[in-house]
């Protein structure tokens, strides 16, 4: 066997380029597929973080709704209207 100079570049052939071109096409398809699968891979990771997020936050019991005070219908619950100075009279029409 004879040793090739440093350097030195074998010719391919027709068959041999095709196949190396063939490769080349494949290894850019395959860069491009793993890509999208790490790509996807990142936002299935964040969609279960949050969705785990979620369910802690719903088995927390629900802050129990303030108690209407007495006396008063749930559509008069407001502010407090006691300090308020009272509506006067209407002036009455004089009667014919």
């Amino acid at each position: 066997m004879s040793e090739e100079p440093k350097g030195y570049t074998p010719r391919l052939n027709f068959e041999e380029r095709q196949e190396l071109e063939r490769l080349r096409r494949e290894k850019q398809r395959l860069e491009r597929e793993l890509e999208q699968s790490q790509a996807a891979v990142e936002i299935l990771g964040k969609a279960a973080a949050l969705l785990e997020s979620l369910a802690k936050s719903a088995e927390q019991p629900p802050t129990p709704e303030p108690e209407p005070k007495p006396g008063r219908p749930a559509w008069l619950q407001g502010p407090d209207t006691s300090q308020l100075p009272p509506i006067p009279p209407r002036p009455s029409k004089p009667r014919e």
